[in-house]
């Protein structure tokens, strides 16, 4: 038995959980627990111990996938062991005293001239796609931005349209994360929404949700074809493809790629990896149409950046007095041009089976790539420069592996935790810091995500005086700050608080916040508002209380609460009451808690997560595909609620529903009505068609309600305050105890 073990260990080892944990092991020096080399050897082996009891308990003939899930819960238990990279030691300072403005007071200041707009962290995610692990029951239950609330997620950018239509500026300025799963389809929808803002030009810093996995990885294998239990790693483009499409695309094309690889060809466009978020975003721009105009310089020439082989800097510049869509006076860019398919950024992959299934990516390495932008803004009296960095380009495997595209456990998080000004990007800005201007930094992850050596650039740039670097502005942490950091660094005892940092927080979860940079009278200014309050109202809580703060020792105080949206849109004056039960914005205001209750409970499918606990992990019924069945209960429910939503949008707005859309209610209705008279029976069945095909019966019914005209005041003021009241709903009952649910 013990042969047996130590075989199959070595054999998963490079591509299951196994060999995740192994690799995790390895760096367990890194924690106090295990601080020296026999520790870490300690810890692989009770990983092998604990696969040895599970197989002495259930016998040598104990299946691979239950092997393997035992050996996941013991990542699960275990992972602490994997630690993310030296970060900088920062100690803040809120920007707010001192004698300094409250953001009270420079919201009042009147702005003149061009004002700019800044939003971030809108992630707009497909709600109809195929149910996968990492977005089902438990990962709502413990992270609620892993999967939010469906109507969060349909009309979240009902959200941004409002800002747009209520908050005068001249151009939108994006901090990143305009997509969740990274998918072609997410990407369509957003730009559609920034295009229509009354033609104001618009600019990009790519997010780690732009171009990676769920904010995460970016697999080059197709299908890792190890075990049933797909996609939990992150490690597979199937996977991903599954995520970008939704149940009626996936039943008329077939496996995404798991099962034949071939067939992934079918999927690989609506996939966006970095390449192709950069080719998206250069197409949206129109400066792919210039490309011939380009100043182009092969990179990789230096010996330390080898890396770079193959790959193509093009880089563009605009006069002064003809500044691209009215702002931009400079943009680089990064395209690989090595290898057959030179310069292609929307994937058009064609299976080969006599290749690699992961060497089209390998090769391409789409991590890589960045595109770094100027704009030149004149407010008032004043111009100021404005320089849009890519924190999410990595080099030298920092965060994700150069082999393969996945994870690296010394940053367990991938792309989500860590941000990187690379070498190339350094290079390029630091040529445009010369202008003696006011100066704005503009990129998507925080200044503590920062890695050592991005942040020594990030200060040398501050520090230098007559770059005149006043702030960087940030997204990604989805709950905001405005500081000024000191860097703490045996180096360097001296600093001084220098890095002046306006954290955005986000446009989809609260609190719903964003900025305008502009000019009154003499000086620049950054009014903060927020949709959502800053301080705690609910009943249950001390009415008045400040919200926790990211940032230690800094109230919640940075932004100005604009309440007329949800007081007067909403009717609800100062009233933000929520009840914790799973029911849909009420704007008749006539549902009583008990009805609210059965009103939510009304159409749900039994997930078995409720009969036998952990069974997400540990499955032993696999031959009867419980698992996904049960993932498939949980998208039910999710979309039927989606449904009740729309219901309570019709009504309210008035909105007459077609004839087409009653015709596929009915035939929704029918299919659910037969899968809950015969719910263990269908999952007592081998195959999964009754959930299947309520899935797809939803889809189609939620296809054709969201082709109704909700152009009317009642229908966009009820789709922006659903939106409202449950992004404020998910942030006071968010609850992490994530072993309550097992």
């Amino acid at each position: 038995m013990q042969k047996q073990l130590k075989n199959y260990i070595k054999s998963a080892h490079n591509n299951t959980l196994v060999g995740m944990l192994h690799r995790c092991a390895a760096r367990a020096p890194l924690l106090k627990r295990y601080s020296n080399t026999n520790n870490s050897v300690h810890l692989k082996k009770k990983m092998e111990l604990m696969v040895a009891v599970a197989i002495k308990s259930k016998g040598e003939n104990m299946n691979q996938p239950i092997i393997i899930t035992i050996i996941s819960i013991g990542l699960s238990l275990l992972l602490v062991g994997c630690t993310t990279p030296t970060k900088p030691t920062l100690l803040p300072k809120s920007n707010f005293v001192d004698g300094a403005p409250s953001p009270v007071e420079i919201y009042d200041k009147k702005i003149k001239g061009n004002k700019i707009l800044f939003v971030a962290d809108n992630q707009k995610a497909m709600i109809k796609t195929v149910p996968i692990l990492e977005q089902g029951y438990y990962s709502e239950k413990s992270l609620n931005t892993a999967h939010r609330r469906a109507a969060l997620e349909a009309f979240s950018l009902d959200i941004l349209d409002h800002i747009f239509d209520t908050q005068d500026h001249d151009l939108v300025i994006h901090a990143g994360d305009l997509l969740n799963n990274s998918c072609r389809g997410e990407y369509e929808d957003v730009e559609r929404l920034l295009n229509a803002n009354k033609r104001r030009p618009w600019f990009v810093a790519p997010g780690n949700h732009d171009g990676y996995y769920m904010g995460l990885t970016s697999p080059t294998a197709i299908s890792k074809g190890v075990f049933e239990f797909h996609n939990w790693p992150l490690d597979e483009r199937a996977s991903w493809a599954l995520i970008c499409n939704d149940v009626v695309t996936h039943r008329e094309l077939g496996d995404t790629g798991f099962n034949d690889n071939s067939n992934y060809e079918k999927y690989e466009q609506s996939v966006v990896d970095k390449t192709a978020f950069n080719g998206l975003y250069l197409k949206s721009l129109g400066v792919l149409e210039m490309k011939h105009k380009a100043v182009r310089k092969e990179m990789g020439s230096d010996p330390e950046r080898e890396e770079y082989n193959g790959y193509v800097l093009y880089c563009l510049s605009f006069d002064s007095e003809n500044l691209y869509r009215n702002y931009m006076s400079n943009i680089c860019w990064t395209e690989y041009e090595g290898g057959d398919t030179p310069g292609d950024h929307f994937n058009n992959f064609t299976y080969d089976v006599d290749s690699s299934r992961s060497e089209w990516w390998e090769e391409k390495k789409p991590w890589f790539n960045f595109v770094v932008q100027k704009l030149e803004v004149k407010l008032d009296s004043k111009t100021v420069d404005i320089i849009i960095i890519d924190t999410s380009s990595y080099t030298d495997g920092m965060v994700i592996n150069n082999n393969n595209g996945e994870l690296m456990f010394k940053n367990k998080e991938g792309a989500a935790s860590t941000g990187h000004l690379s070498y190339e990007q350094y290079k390029v800005i630091s040529d445009w810091l010369v202008s003696g201007r006011d100066t704005y930094i503009i990129g998507h992850h925080p200044v503590g995500d920062f890695d050592m050596e991005s942040l020594k650039r990030l200060h040398k740039m501050f520090a230098q005086k007559e770059n005149k670097v006043v702030k960087y502005i940030s997204g990604d942490t989805h709950d905001g700050y405005d500081v000024t950091f000191k860097w703490i660094s045996k180096e360097r005892p001296d600093n001084d608080y220098l890095i002046n940092e306006s954290n955005l927080g986000s446009t989809i979860d609260a609190p719903i916040e964003y900025a305008v940079l502009g000019q009154s009278k003499d000086e620049i200014i950054i009014k903060r508002i927020s949709l959502t309050p800053l301080k705690e109202t609910r009943i249950l809580k001390d009415a008045g209380s400040i919200k926790k703060s990211t940032i230690t020792n800094t109230p919640k105080d940075y932004a100005f609460f604009k309440n007329d949206t949800w007081s007067e849109l909403c009717g609800h004056q100062n009233q933000w009451m929520f009840l914790q039960s799973d029911v849909p914005y009420d704007p008749f205001l006539q549902l009583t808690p008990e009805k609210q209750r059965n009103y939510a409970d009304n159409v749900k499918i039994p997930q078995t997560s409720n009969w036998l606990g952990i069974h997400y992990v540990f499955n032993p019924f696999s031959f009867l595909n419980i698992r996904q069945k049960s993932m498939d209960a949980y998208k039910i429910n999710r979309l039927s609620h989606l449904v009740k939503v729309y219901d309570q949008l019709f009504a309210y707005a008035d909105i007459k529903m077609s004839d087409k859309a009653i015709e596929l209610n009915k035939q929704y209705e029918k299919s659910l009505s037969q899968l809950k008279r015969n719910v263990f029976q269908a999952y007592s069945n081998e195959k999964d068609e009754p959930f299947y095909q309520v899935l797809f019966d939803l889809n189609l019914l939620i296809d054709e309600l969201e082709k109704h005209d909700f152009s009317s005041q009642k229908a966009k003021s009820f789709r922006i305050c659903s939106a409202l009241y449950e992004a404020e709903r998910e942030y006071r009952f968010e609850d992490n105890t994530w072993w309550k649910f097992w």
